[in-house]
């Protein structure tokens, strides 16, 4: 069974460092994640006559 993400390529260097590149179920919740961060972008600004 596959993970949401996969390694793509390690780094020759120390500590070891890997890449991971999401597959496309991972990539179908870009949508989600966006959604969310435009509601936080909204919401989540200090209070202020016009936003509360």
């Amino acid at each position: 069974m596959k993970e949401d993400a996969e390694p793509a390529s390690p780094f020759n260097i120390i500590p070891p460092w890997v890449e991971y590149e999401l597959i496309e179920k991972g990539l179908a919740l870009n949508s989600v994640i966006e959604s969310m961060a435009d509601w936080g972008r909204r919401w989540m600004k200090p209070p202020t006559a016009e936003n509360q």
